[in-house]
């Protein structure tokens, strides 16, 4: 248990890191989707792989220290917060990795967000791009899929330039 108490601030703190790392690529992305920079994005989407990858294998690290100090308990099943708990270290530090922790679910929440901010941004270019096109073949835009996975009804097109002779 020695070991995994050592080794559990620097987990986390690594971990803590990570969700800095992927916050930064997230809002970089926001900018390549305004850019339009489709190499920018690719390089986004390769890094936060990476980046989530690195934060699965620093979980998995703190699950297996675990797996072998708790008995009759499933270590995959236990949240950090739980691990923390059954650490035999002071209140102080305790709090201090409860601190860690609290910051980690900040930014995963603020990712979330993000995330969420530039599927909207894409999903809006995309639309754009589709009614543009739609205009100028002068054809209704197709049915698009919604998030719920239906069809949604199209939109009616606007056109730019109108004339009857």
């Amino acid at each position: 248990m020695e070991n995994i108490t050592r080794m559990i601030p620097e987990l986390l703190n690594k971990k803590l890191g990570l969700y800095e790392q992927l916050r930064m690529v997230v809002e970089a992305e926001k900018a390549y989707i305004v850019d339009m920079d489709i190499q920018g994005m690719w390089s986004a989407t390769e890094e936060k792989k990476r980046l989530v990858a690195a934060v699965e294998t620093v979980l998995s690290t703190l699950r297996e220290g675990f797996a072998h100090r708790i008995s009759g308990r499933d270590s995959k099943k236990m949240g950090i917060s739980d691990m923390v708990d059954f650490m035999p270290v002071s209140l102080e530090e305790k709090a201090s990795l409860r601190h860690i922790i609290i910051r980690i679910r900040a930014l995963k929440r603020e990712i979330s967000i993000l995330s969420r901010e530039n599927q909207r941004y894409v999903t809006e270019y995309l639309s754009v791009i589709s009614g543009i096109f739609s205009t100028i073949t002068n054809t209704n835009a197709k049915k698009q899929y919604g998030r719920s996975g239906v069809m949604m009804p199209p939109q009616e097109t606007t056109r730019i330039l109108h004339a009857e002779v």
